[in-house]
């Protein structure tokens, strides 16, 4: 199998694709990466082979999957795009993103240290439910976010088909 990995739509050749998109949308990005040498095996191999099913929900992930495979050609370079997206989308909000969201769950945190320590044990177990409930708004944040990206990448690349 080793033989296909550097064929036309072998993971090597896709990652250099992806590098090459991304530099075309962001060559700051592209840049910071290469000075970091940050290689699209540490990130985006997962993305490429597992074709995203680690990313996103189910639903979402069976969204993009029916993208995927309507492109009658299967070259899947509209993985390429959404993988961009999804690289350019979190540079540009995740230090925001994280930093209100870890400064709201500290203050959450902080207020609530006095109960955690002289409360019951259901009522730490319900604050421990909050907990989770603001990350997987979080979570889902993210992922809508992303999700509005993509659709501007879709946009794009429908243009450059056309």
């Amino acid at each position: 199998m080793k033989i296909y990995d550097n064929s036309e739509f072998g993971i090597h050749v896709r990652m250099q694709n992806f590098l090459k998109l991304l530099k075309k949308v962001d060559n700051e990005i592209y840049d910071r990466f290469e000075t970091q040498k940050l290689k699209p095996e540490f990130y985006a191999f997962r993305w490429l082979t597992l074709l995203l099913s680690q990313e996103f929900y189910l639903p979402d992930v069976l969204r993009l999957w029916d993208s995927l495979f309507a492109d009658q050609e299967r070259n899947f370079e509209f993985l390429l795009y959404i993988c961009c997206a999804m690289v350019v989308y979190v540079d540009s909000l995740i230090e925001t993103l994280l930093f209100f969201f870890s400064f709201l769950f500290i203050l959450f945190c902080r207020l609530q240290r006095e109960h955690l320590l002289n409360e019951s044990e259901s009522h730490n177990i319900k604050l421990l439910q909050v907990c989770v409930r603001i990350r997987m708004f979080f979570r889902a944040f993210l992922s809508f976010r992303i999700t509005l990206q993509t659709r501007m990448y879709i946009k794009s690349y429908r243009k450059q088909l056309n």
